[in-house]
């Protein structure tokens, strides 16, 4: 009896085994059976052409494999580039139009806007992309389109319009300014989520100005760059650094709303950090926040 005891609990367990084999590759089937579905599906959404069917009697089409795609007017190739799209349509003097990105991917350069426009008795026209690489913020009025970067603490705003007289052009650009109604009491976890909000923070500008004087516009391009904060023992402690350049440049930062003091130091490209104060004048928690910072260059 204990024997086949053993016997039966033994061909159990087989049983069992068996069963849980035979379940894990039914699901691991499944499994595969619907990620094939789904990423059919999404190649399928990929790769569909993108059209618009009458623009003042012309036909647009997206078309081509995902990180292919070209633009066609009218069966004419204008424009090709890994991703093209169309986002916007409109009128204006009576001169259909639409607004499109173009972009070669990754992540250096945001898409280019451009702009297909069909006047009446006249060839349809393919203007762009922008040379930039920066967002631009569309917005169609009443007689032209404005494309527009917004400006940051180390550049001015890049702005395009176009019109059906003068076609796509740049404009003049906008300074940056800072936001008066911000001071210490938004340097918060609601009110700060990049290091680089701080130089828009008009209450803070003072500050500053007087610990970078000449060398302002040289921290700026830094510290707007790819970034992030945290508060850490009553302070904010942010750094960021240059797209293309990240290994070699950077910028760091802690601000103590409490007694509104700020400290500040950056590494130019080849160059050793500075900081500002004097290190000496930095109180501990800032002072470890920077050791932490700057021991990615030994």
């Amino acid at each position: 009896m204990l024997f086949g005891s053993r016997s039966m609990r033994v061909r159990l367990g087989l049983q069992e085994m068996t069963m849980t084999v035979f379940s894990r590759t039914v699901l691991f089937r499944c499994f595969v059976a619907f990620v094939f579905l789904i990423s059919a599906n999404l190649a399928v959404a990929e790769d569909a052409p993108e059209t618009v069917e009458d623009l003042a009697g012309h036909r647009l089409v997206v078309e081509g494999p995902f990180s292919e795609r070209v633009l066609r007017i009218d069966g004419r190739k204008v424009h090709e580039n890994a991703f093209i799209f169309i986002q916007h349509r409109g009128s204006i003097d009576g001169v259909d139009f639409v607004v499109g990105t173009s972009s070669a991917g990754g992540n250096a350069c945001e898409g280019a806007p451009f702009v297909v426009s069909a006047p009446p008795e006249d060839d349809v026209k393919f203007e762009g992309p922008i040379d930039s690489c920066a967002f631009m913020n569309v917005t169609i009025e009443e007689d032209r389109v404005v494309f527009a970067a917004d400006p940051l603490p180390d550049r001015e705003s890049e702005r395009w319009e176009w019109t059906p007289a003068s076609g796509l052009r740049q404009i003049a650009s906008e300074a940056f300014t800072a936001d008066n109604a911000k001071g210490w009491d938004d340097v918060t976890p609601d009110g700060v989520t990049h290091p680089g909000d701080l130089m828009g923070f008009g209450g803070l500008t003072d500050a500053i100005e007087d610990l970078l004087g000449s060398d302002r516009q040289s921290f700026a391009e830094l510290i707007v760059g790819i970034g992030s904060g945290t508060f850490e023992n009553g302070y904010f402690v942010g750094s960021a650094c240059p797209k293309f350049i990240c290994l070699e440049a950077g910028a760091f930062i802690a601000a103590n709303p409490a007694d509104q003091t700020l400290y500040l130091a950056w590494k130019p490209e080849g160059e050793k950090i500075i900081v500002r104060p004097a290190v000496t004048e930095w109180p501990k928690p800032a002072r470890l926040a920077l050791r932490d910072w700057a021991a990615q260059w030994p």
